[in-house]
This record gives structure tokens, sequence and C-alpha cells, in this order.
């Protein structure tokens, strides 16, 4: 998963029929990519839930009832467990279906939107493709089945699903190391409770930002910049780390410069011609901030501070070849990085790149592009 979660597990009961969700009490922007219980506020003691939305606009949350806090807060999801009578209606949906699933079923979005009282087919929408008829007859098989929720309201969500929060949450700008540690926010002097880049909690000033080491070896004077995270690597004597940077699995030879602001993963794979002999290793490189996850054409996306299109073409790399199979795709799969015979050349391949795309470094090797993975 993408988040951490802290919470009292004395608190939940898992002994209700049909699912039970932890609900966690979240930002908006929280809520905005997650799923959101909308419970029942007209009893006393533990609410029920009416119906759960998956990523809902503020709009929909609205609608819903769902917020709280002068709108500021949701109650998300997180883990959820089933009885065995709700196992065995989605075994027999299975059965139903000969065993053929012909798209991918999400376990939040399908499984608990079709359930409580107020569940509707409405986000499966109009279509008559053949996962939209799938998640119509999961539905059917699930309605009327109840949803509850264990209120877990001191409990902590931390999503750690994008560079900038691993990076913010890893090396002390917000509360996530205190409070995973056991410790209350509140009682330590320098985070301030405020409306931050992920949200309402508890952050401190950019300048007192650190970093990160985690399962890696590190050599004589090695410097690591602020915000930086250094993951199962092997960093070398005399090598300097720029701030904003996150490296992992990464060997990175003897007195070399990192430039701040760049993630750095490097990943053994074998190429579609070399399947017998052993793995070749492709180091991934792009922009701490850039998002990994967008899709669109490579004039659209953003790679190394430009445009992908631009970039490639400083590298003499053809737009057809970034994505072989259809002229748009993300950065994660785009075959960008060269395939090399060690993690060492990998990582100096990618910081050629990273010279190239400067102008720092003329193009002086012939380039094999590997699928990133």
């Amino acid at each position: 998963g993408d988040d951490v979660l802290i919470f009292d597990a004395k608190a939940c009961d898992w002994s209700r029929e049909g699912f039970t969700g932890l609900a966690h009490r979240s930002t908006v922007e929280v809520a905005y990519t997650h799923g959101v219980y909308c419970m029942d506020r007209s009893g006393n003691g533990t609410p029920g839930c009416r119906r759960f939305t998956h990523k809902p606009s503020l709009e929909t949350m609205r609608k819903y009832d769902a917020l709280y806090n002068e709108e500021r807060e949701a109650y998300t999801d997180s883990t959820f467990f089933f009885d065995y009578p709700s196992a065995m209606k989605l075994l027999s949906w299975y059965d139903s279906v000969d065993q053929q699933l012909n798209g991918e079923i999400d376990a939040y979005g399908d499984f608990l939107q079709a359930l409580g009282p107020e569940g509707d087919m409405d986000y499966i929408g109009t279509g008559t493709d053949a996962l939209s008829e799938l998640r119509r007859g999961l539905f059917k098989a699930l309605a009327g089945t109840t949803l509850n929720v264990a209120l877990v309201e001191s409990s902590r969500f931390w999503h750690i699903g994008t560079l900038p929060e691993v990076l913010d949450h890893f090396c002390g700008l917000n509360s996530f190391l205190v409070e995973a540690s056991g410790a209350e926010p509140e009682d330590i002097v320098e985070f301030e409770y405020r409306t931050g880049p992920h949200g309402l909690g508890y952050y401190r000033d950019t300048d007192m930002a650190s970093n990160c080491t985690i399962c890696s070896t590190t050599g004589s004077k090695v410097e690591l910049g602020k915000r930086t995270v250094v993951e199962y690597c092997d960093v070398r004597d005399n090598c300097t780390i720029g701030d904003n940077c996150y490296l992992s699995c990464c060997v990175i030879d003897e007195g070399t410069d990192v430039p701040g602001d760049l993630f750095l993963c490097t990943v053994p794979v074998r190429s579609d011609g070399n399947k017998d002999s052993g793995p070749e290793f492709v180091t991934q490189i792009m922009s701490s901030h850039e998002d990994v996850k967008k899709k669109g054409k490579a004039s659209d996306l953003q790679w190394m501070g430009q445009s992908l299109l631009a970039g490639c073409t400083k590298l003499g790399i053809a737009e057809s070849d970034i994505w072989p199979n259809g002229g748009s795709g993300t950065l994660w799969d785009a075959r960008l990085f060269p395939l090399c015979q060690s993690r060492q050349d990998s990582m100096r391949a990618a910081l050629d790149i990273c010279s190239m795309l400067k102008g720092l470094k003329p193009q002086v090797h012939d380039r094999v592009h590997g699928l990133c993975i």
C-alpha cells in the first residue's frame, strides 16, 4: 500500500456481520484520492454507514453529507475486513462468471461502493463493455450487505504515495516520524499545527529538514543534502548527493556528485533478446517533483524540467520509440534509459542523461533503450 496507519486496535470491533472498515478522520485533500465513508448521523453510539464513495470531488462529498469540521475533513478508508457469508457471496459470484474476470476489479471502488443502504450503480455508468457488465454483476452480488465502520478518531493516516510526501515525511518536515515512534506531535515545540503542503497537520520550517538513510552503506566523507532519502544503496567514499533527492537500490561510484532534485532508482531487468543470461540494469532518472503516474503524450509530460518530447530530441530518441505500443503513456513505463551490465554503469548512464539534458555533456555512446518496470 501507499499509506501508514497509526491507531488503537482495541477500539475496533471486527465481530459485526458484513464488511467492517477502518474510518480515519482525514483532510479533504486526502479524501480526494481515497475512499470516503458517508455516515448516518441520526443515532447515538457507533454510527452506521449509509454508503461509500471512491475518490470523490468536493461536490460529491457535500451531496452525500460526508464532510466535517467546516468541510475541512472527511472519514477516509484504509484496510477493511469481511465475514464468512460475505466471502461466500464473492465466491458464488466468481463461480457465476466461470472464474473468468475480463478486467480489473478494484477491492475498494467495486467492493465497498456496492454496500450500505444507499449504495447504487452510478459509479459504474452506462457502458456496455465487458468490464462494466462485470462490475454490475459484482454489485448485484454484494448489494444489501451491511457496511460497518470502526471509527479510529485518534488515528493518523499518512499517505506516502508521492515523492514529495516521502521526502517530507521521512526527513522531519512534519510529525510523521514523531507519531510513528509513539510520541505526540504537540509535545514537540518545533512543530506548528497548520495547513501545509499535505493538508492540515503538524509542520516545521523547511530549514529544519534532515536526511534519511535506510538500509544503506555510506563510505567516508559522504555528504547528503537536506530533504534527501537514500534507501538500499551503496554510496562510496567522497560522494555528494544534493538536496531533495530520492535514491533507491543504486551503487554510486567513489567521488560522484549527484545533483539535487533527482529521483534515481536502479532495477534489474532481462531484455527480450537476452533472456538466458544474467540480469542487466536500468536506472530510472527524473526530477523528484515530477508526476510519474501522469499519462499523456510526450509533448504533454514534463521530464527533467522540460517536455518529454524536447528531452528525447536532445538524446536522439525517436518519439515512436518512447512507448512502442502506443502514442501515450507515463514516465514510469517510457523507454528512456540505457541497459547496462552493472548497477554502477547504470548509475553513470543515468547521470550522463542528466548532464546531456542540461547541455553539459555530449552524447558519446550508442544507447540501448530498456523498458523500465
